[in-house]
């Protein structure tokens, strides 16, 4: 044991000088040191799960170990576990009973999330003997940790530190081991009587583990129905309220409900059990399948319910996470993209609106290509409410402080309107987003979704310029998005309050921002610099007719950041499998590029790179046709920036018209009504959108003697 922990800490700082995929590291993690705690003789396999995790994609700042009751919790993310946690310099580790904020902090801002869980860590410590171990949360695993960090530390309900020059010898290790491991077993001890009804001694179904798990392989008692249900009490960690398996499975917390009435019905009738009767003599179901009680406060819904014992420990022998992961196509991190985007676009036709094919697809690429999306289109075309419906289809909606709407004013001149300003008093005043970009910084694993609405009402390149300069500094450190400060310290002047409250803001890796924007007399232009920094969709299309046939259930899903978080920043960091068909693209756009310098109207390295990643992100996810998606990107990063009265303007549209979008016809059409008929036969047209933009480009250029891109 004495040699693995030597090995978790030494190794770590070299393992993240290297890339992380299939590194051994990480591996060992993984697989050696759980193998190592297993061989003590501490800790039952039966019982108890060990999992350990250098970092998902990239190195974590804190890899640990945990090792979990499976009867409380399998996941990291929520109820009471004992944790290795190893600090960010690899310096100290720390052996900790500990506790998960993931399902705590979905509800509730970081302050009050700290305060709940030290209410729980005095809870525990009141009833539980601490064998030696320091109490409290006076751990510290680093600087600049991120809020999952700092939830590590502050959870903390017992711990002892190892310091790497003086690991303590097997022996003592191991007494630690079994020391942490007895508290485990005093808080579980404690758990069972903990306001749980009925007591296992009050009712008793009869039904034996051996029994369940005859059940369990009756194709008439579990199948895909139930089966789903079960693994998602069993996957949550054995206990749940219907509304939370909703709000992480899909779903409503009735269907949920209904189906486990209707499960312990069918149960009731193969077994013949005792029922428990309801006062008013009807019988009670639920309980051969569940203890139950009142959820708290930090839980969402009205009441728990705990799986009982016998068939927690059938369903581990029985494997039942395989109905879920055939219900979700694999668990929610494994599940396709492809099956994520058609989940939202349901949730978005469920509520009533219908959009283009291939819009949503597009507008997810366009966020993971790069956090910055304009949504241009007449008015009244559902611009705004598709970022909405967007957002909460992905669980970032209003409720949980994950999205917000700001209405541009006409009369922002410069960023204090957004970012804030010291006034004449020397009090710090925050602007629009302060609030919610802190927020977002402090909750890096979920996505936050910023609405500008009617963007162009004010010059975007006036308001917006530290965001444009800012977003371009985006570097990856430590597996983290890491970029120049978006506010620093100094414009908060000498409020104090201002500084603790809101701290250093930088842009944070969980930051999406779309603007909507409607092109008329009312509105300002865009400047190529902001053009470059966005992906610019245009839609105009709206079906007056509505169609309520097929109208399916609006199930949210649950999100990280993960989901739209790019996962590379430079085209030298893609994988050599990629580089490949990022060459046939660089191909593509050079010669769009030849045709465009004719104009003046080229572009560079930063709108090379953001095809490029929207491409792969495509083919990635297997969402669009290459020429759809091609077609897209030439509609939302080349051609929005092209504007002019020169003749070589309409030139370069012909030329471009003719050699790349209608690339399979010789005839050199050099108006726009020589372009109408090519399109007539859409057979021969290789990027039909971008075709049919560019024929309105040179007929406007035809009767103004000026044309652009826009209306």
């Amino acid at each position: 044991m004495r040699e693995q922990i030597l090995r978790f800490m030494q190794g770590a700082p070299e393992a993240k000088q290297q890339a992380f995929a299939d590194n051994p590291y990480g591996a060992f993690v993984r697989n050696g040191i759980p193998a190592a705690l297993y061989e003590t003789g501490l800790v039952d396999r039966e019982k108890y799960l060990i999992e350990g995790s250098a970092g998902k994609g990239n190195w974590a700042l804190v890899p640990w170990i945990c090792i979990f009751d499976k009867s409380i919790t399998t996941s990291a993310t929520r109820g009471v576990y004992i944790v290795y946690l190893l600090s960010k310099d690899s310096r100290q580790l720390y052996l900790t009973f500990n506790q998960g904020c993931t399902e705590i902090s979905k509800s509730h801002g970081k302050r009050e999330t700290i305060r709940i869980m030290r209410e729980k860590a005095d809870e525990i410590v009141g009833y539980t003997d601490a064998r030696g171990f320091g109490v409290g949360d006076e751990i510290n695993l680093g600087e600049r940790l991120t809020s999952l960090g700092q939830y590590y530390e502050r959870g903390t309900i017992y711990y002892k530190r190892y310091d790497l020059e003086a690991i303590p010898s097997e022996e003592e290790l191991r007494q630690d081991l079994a020391n942490m491991m007895a508290i485990y077993r005093e808080y579980a001890n404690h758990r069972e009587d903990d306001g749980w009804w009925p007591t296992l001694e009050e009712y008793d179904p009869g039904i034996t583990q051996e029994r369940w798990l005859e059940l369990l392989n009756d194709p008439e008692i579990i199948g895909p129905v139930w089966g789903d249900v079960m693994a998602m009490f069993y996957d949550y960690g054995g206990a749940a309220t219907c509304t939370q398996l909703a709000q992480k499975y899909g779903g409503t917390a009735m269907s949920i409900s209904g189906k486990c009435t209707a499960f312990a019905k069918a149960v009731y009738q193969k077994t013949n059990c005792p029922l428990l009767l309801r006062e008013t003599g009807e019988n009670r179901y639920w309980t051969i399948l569940f203890q139950g009680k009142e959820a708290t406060k930090s839980e969402a819904g009205t009441y728990k319910w705990r799986l009982r014992p016998e068939l927690y420990q059938a369903l581990t022998e029985f494997g039942i996470l395989r109905y879920l992961k055939a219900k979700m196509k694999g668990d929610e991190t494994e599940m396709k993209t492809s099956e994520k985007i058609n989940q939202i676009k349901n949730y978005i036709g469920g509520k009533g609106f219908t959009y283009p094919d291939g819009l949503i697809e597009n507008f997810y690429l366009s966020l993971k290509s790069k956090p910055f999306v304009i949504l241009a289109g007449t008015s009244g075309t559902g611009k705004t409410r598709l970022v909405r419906l967007f957002a909460e289809a992905i669980g970032a909606n209003d409720q949980n402080g994950q999205y917000k709407q700001v209405a541009v004013r006409p009369d922002w001149s410069d960023s204090t309107d957004l970012f804030g300003h010291v006034d004449l008093n020397g009090v710090f005043i925050p602007g629009a987003i302060v609030e919610f970009l802190a927020e977002a910084q402090r909750n890096p694993d979920h996505p936050y979704i910023l609405c500008l609405d009617e963007m162009n009402l004010a010059r975007v390149e006036y308001y917006l310029s530290d965001f444009l300069s800012v977003i371009e500094t985006r570097d990856f450190k430590d597996g983290r998005i890491t970029t120049d400060p978006l506010v620093r310290l100094e414009q908060y002047g000498t409020d104090g309050k201002a500084k603790k409250t809101y701290g250093e803001i930088f842009f944070p890796e969980n930051l999406y921002v779309v603007g909507t924007v409607n092109m008329d007399e009312t509105t300002f232009p865009f400047s190529r610099k902001v053009l470059d920094r966005a992906n610019t969709i245009e839609f105009n299309y709206v079906d007056l007719v509505p169609d309520f046939s097929g109208q399916v259930e609006a199930t949210r899903l649950s999100e990280k950041n993960a989901f739209l978080k790019t996962e590379t920043l430079k085209l030298v960091d893609c994988a050599d499998e990629e580089m490949d068909y990022i060459q046939e693209v660089c191909v593509q756009l050079e010669k769009i590029n030849q045709i465009l310098q004719k104009a003046n109207a080229h572009v560079g390295y930063r709108v090379r790179d953001e095809i490029c990643f929207y491409m792969l992100n495509n083919r990635k996810a297997n969402l669009l046709p290459e020429d759809e998606a091609l077609d897209n990107e030439i509609m939302q990063k080349i051609l929005p920036r092209i504007q002019g009265s020169g003749v070589s303007v309409k030139e370069m549209l012909c030329e471009l018209f003719v050699k790349i979008l209608a690339k399979d016809y010789d005839r050199q059409e050099g108006d726009a009504a020589g372009m109408c008929k090519i399109l007539t036969d859409a057979s021969g047209i290789s990027y039909p959108r971008s075709a049919e933009k560019v024929m309105f480009m040179v007929r406007r250029f035809e009767e103004d003697g000026f044309t652009s891109y826009w209306l």
